[in-house]
């Protein structure tokens, strides 16, 4: 999986969460999760959730407490997709 394809999965796991239409239509490695997609702390455990379902990754609290941007979530996957790269190609499948 290369970055583009990550960018991919990550904006179709977080666009159900983000309260800023516009700015999840426009984001990117630099969008802010909080500031950006206004997405609060209830919505962001929603998302490590989806994250688990989708991909079968946990992430734990240290790795979510790093996490403040797409980039962020998006280097995750990649670390992730490099361990388990069956898991990704079946959410790469999925809606």
């Amino acid at each position: 999986m290369n970055e583009n394809e990550a960018l991919e999965v990550v904006l179709g796991i977080l666009r159900p969460f983000a309260r800023n239409e516009q700015q999840m239509a426009a984001a990117n490695h630099a969008t802010r999760l909080w500031q950006d997609l206004q997405i609060n702390s209830a919505r962001f455990i929603d998302i490590l959730l989806a994250f688990e379902d989708r991909l079968g990754v946990a992430i734990d609290e240290e790795q979510a407490e790093d996490i403040a941007t797409v980039g962020d979530v998006v280097q995750l996957v990649l670390r992730f997709a490099a361990e388990n790269p069956d898991a990704v190609e079946r959410a790469r499948r999925e809606p």
